[in-house]
């Protein structure tokens, strides 16, 4: 499996969450210890409200970043609506979400009245709002590549194998010297925001460096766009650090596993491993065992291995 966990999502459990009260919401200040999953925001959503939801998080937002910069002078200044109007606007833009505007423009201008929103913390008040969350989340998930193949010419078999492949694939961009421990033990997400990673090198000053050190720990980071993971791997090399793309794969019912990776513009992260990768060709063991079991065990490891050496 490409997560470590020994059952999928119980499809019976998402049934029960309709039938909870409000009384089972969480409180705000489990909001603040720790992020939540799209499922959690989207029951939210249901049980309270949009605007309800929206109120909820920005506040605890808010909170996290006033326990953060405690016992400090206040480097952030407000900003007027225009400027958060302007992220709004880039956000959807980074999403292909462009049409969608007018939808939020309100919702932007409402969080730019508040006091305490800055340029610094506008873009997660704006991803804490559900409605713009499940959108960003849904376009996030659409796999995209450069070169994706013609089936059309392909036999049953072969093409059976590729789009199952397909269909799993996330993009991942680590250094050289990584890349075999990630091949034989997977994606770790003990070892996010360590030095010499993504997060260290590829941040422009020290103050970038520590907030995206600190925010990265504790998760495992992949994308379902080539580009940005091309984009993470110049960046390495930039660094005089040589890198490589893997590929890593998760079955579709673990998706919800995922939550936003706010640093980046198609990034998602997850704090439970990713077994489960592809590199040079060759499928690692959980790889093969996971789309063995995808595929009905229609086909042998062995085509599956040939299927990915010829066509990723």
């Amino acid at each position: 499996m490409a997560f470590a966990r020994q059952q999928p999502h119980n499809p019976s459990s998402r049934q029960s969450e309709a039938t909870h009260t409000p009384s089972t919401l969480p409180d705000r200040s489990s909001i603040q210890r720790s992020p939540m999953a799209l499922p959690t925001i989207m029951q939210l959503q249901r049980l309270a409200g949009n605007r309800a939801v929206t109120q909820m998080l920005t506040s605890a937002l808010k909170q996290q970043s006033s326990r953060a910069t405690s016992g400090q002078p206040p480097v952030q200044r407000a900003i007027d609506k225009n400027t958060a109007e302007s992220r709004l606007r880039a956000l959807l833009k980074n999403h292909g979400l462009e049409d969608r505007y007018s939808d939020f423009r309100q919702t932007a201008r409402t969080i730019a009245d508040d006091k305490d929103t800055t340029e610094k913390n506008i873009d997660d008040l704006l991803y804490a709002v559900p409605a713009l969350h499940t959108l960003f989340m849904n376009a996030r998930m659409t796999l995209t590549e450069s070169n994706p193949k013609n089936t059309g010419n392909m036999d049953q078999k072969t093409k059976e194998i590729y789009e199952k492949i397909h269909s799993f694939m996330y993009f991942h961009a680590t250094s050289q010297a990584n890349a075999p421990g990630i091949l034989e033990n997977g994606l770790n997400p003990k070892k996010g925001g360590v030095d010499g990673g993504i997060s260290d090198v590829s941040s422009i000053n020290a103050e970038e460096r520590s907030k995206n050190v600190s925010r990265s720990k504790g998760y495992s980071y992949v994308t379902r766009h080539e580009a940005e993971a091309k984009g993470y791997k110049s960046s390495l090399e930039g660094k005089q650090v040589p890198a490589t793309i893997l590929h890593s794969f998760v079955a579709p019912e673990y998706s919800e596993d995922f939550a936003l990776d706010e640093d980046s513009k198609t990034g998602l992260k997850t704090s439970t491993g990713m077994k489960a990768i592809g590199s040079g060709g060759q499928l690692n063991p959980e790889a093969l065992k996971l789309f063995y079991r995808a595929l009905g065990r229609k086909y042998s490891q062995e085509d599956i291995n040939q299927v990915y050496h010829d066509h990723f």
